[in-house]
């Protein structure tokens, strides 16, 4: 088991998805970020099910930064209620978890 985490979070467009990334890396809150291209979601909301495209970002940083990097998202994200989940990264190399730890410290 290792203290780092994924944060997921999903973006109407490319372009706010990137803005997110861009801001969370610079502030050295996520050591990277990925974002996806097109998926469709899913999901009830206001008791409508809803379709929608968007944008994945996945983003890498320690447990300890999760009330951060979820505070800055809601901070800068255009969803009232937005997707913010971390998931434990069980498993890394020790060279990834080095640069990751590097960037965040």
């Amino acid at each position: 088991m290792t203290d780092f985490i994924q944060i997921q979070t999903t973006y109407p467009d490319e372009a706010s998805a990137l803005a997110a990334a861009r801001l969370l890396v610079e502030q050295h809150i996520v050591a990277c970020a990925q974002v996806t291209s097109k998926i469709r979601s899913i999901y009830i909301w206001e008791d409508k099910q809803e379709e929608e495209t968007e944008y994945l970002c996945l983003m890498k940083t320690k447990q300890e930064n999760f009330d951060h990097a979820a505070k800055t998202i809601r901070q800068t994200h255009p969803y009232k209620c937005p997707q913010i989940i971390a998931i434990p990264i069980t498993e890394v190399t020790t060279d990834y978890a080095e640069w990751m730890s590097q960037l965040l410290d």
